[in-house]
């Protein structure tokens, strides 16, 4: 399991290059709701169990439309 893993915006594909390696290792990796690229991208990167962490930083609005995207996307990411 792959925890969720801080600046990933210092790696050139950020939480992509972590779920692929994820994927690569049989595990399943956590994604931020503030790691990029988007959770979405980062979904459509690997086929392997993704667990999505919320963070919520002050905007209600934006928490609810990242956990919808979540849910949306599946179960492979909830």
């Amino acid at each position: 399991m792959l925890a969720p893993i801080g600046s990933l915006q210092a790696i050139t594909e950020g939480g992509v290059a972590v779920a692929r390696a994820a994927e690569e290792f049989g595990t399943i990796n956590f994604v931020s709701s503030v790691t990029q690229p988007s959770l979405d991208e980062i979904a459509a990167a690997s086929r392997n169990l993704k667990v999505f962490q919320l963070c919520v930083q002050g905007d209600f609005l934006k928490a609810i439309a990242l956990s919808a995207t979540a849910v949306t996307i599946g179960p492979a990411t909830v």
